[in-house]
């Protein structure tokens, strides 16, 4: 788990040094609201099947000065018919926002400092995807466009705390929103590959997604002028590993939106 933290606080880093403004971010489980929702191979002899997985994710918001370590629990179930693969579930997390910055916001900066913090945050949500496949490749389901939504609801000591400031007629040297509900949509492409030369339980899976959080990007107020930031348009960019043997599989997503993270998983089929 160090190796994993460490690895994406690396990859934060690169991406945030040239950004000198914070941000107070939703969480966004992590990343982005989407995630994996699995759904069986087209030669499965089981066309429907449930799954549940325990999570860790870990992310950081633009600057770098503030990040997210969360606890999640995804359950849904999934179908694979001749031609159509669709699913659906639901997600809870928990964990906290930790922000510690001792160098470039000072009082000298602003009159209204953002302390160092540690704040729980807590909520949940659902998922959908559908999508259309070929399996004219032996061993391979190409499932070449599926449409993903996500809606999720973040909660606690964190949401209140943004937006606190979000309201404040003071001036403080941050971007920060006030939304605490979120509706991701977008389009992604998959591939799940049976490799029975290796082993006929074994399935390897990757997958693309890219869409846009609604409104999430003018929810943003720069609280020294109180103005959004009209260049602001960050999407919403995951990028999936999936590994099934049996019953057990794993899943590694590698996204971001306005947060930079990773999300790992393990789970059980039935």
């Amino acid at each position: 788990m160090k190796t994993f933290k460490l690895l994406i606080s690396l990859i934060v880093l690169a991406i945030s040094l040239p950004s000198c403004v914070t941000y107070l971010t939703p969480s966004m489980t992590g990343d982005n609201n989407i995630g994996y929702l699995p759904r069986p191979f087209s030669k499965d002899a089981i066309k429907h099947q449930n799954f549940i997985s325990a999570e860790y994710s870990s992310s950081s918001a633009p600057s770098g000065d503030l990040n997210f370590n969360l606890g999640m629990l995804n359950i849904s179930k999934g179908h694979t018919l001749k031609h159509i693969n669709f699913g659906y579930g639901a997600f809870v997390f928990l964990g906290n926002a930790n922000y510690e910055n001792d160098s470039t916001i000072s009082k000298s900066d602003s009159d209204n400092p953002i302390n160092n913090f540690n704040k729980f945050l807590y909520g949940g949500g659902l998922r959908t995807t559908i999508g259309f496949h070929v399996t004219e490749i032996k061993n391979l389901d190409f499932r070449i466009l599926n449409w993903e939504n996500a809606f999720s609801i973040e909660k606690g000591d964190y949401t209140n705390y943004r937006k606190e400031i979000y309201r404040s007629t003071l001036s403080y040297p941050v971007y920060v929103s006030n939304f605490d509900k979120f509706f991701t949509t977008g389009l992604s492409s998959e591939i799940l590959w049976n490799p029975n030369f290796l082993n006929k339980n074994l399935q390897i899976g990757l997958r693309l997604f890219v869409g846009i959080t609604s409104g999430l990007n003018k929810s943003f107020i720069n609280k020294d002028t109180n103005q959004t930031d009209p260049d602001m348009d960050y999407r919403a960019v995951s990028f999936n590993s999936f590994i099934k043997y049996k019953k057990i599989f794993s899943t590694l997503q590698i996204g971001a939106e306005h947060n930079l993270g990773a999300k790992i998983a393990l789970g059980y089929s039935f």
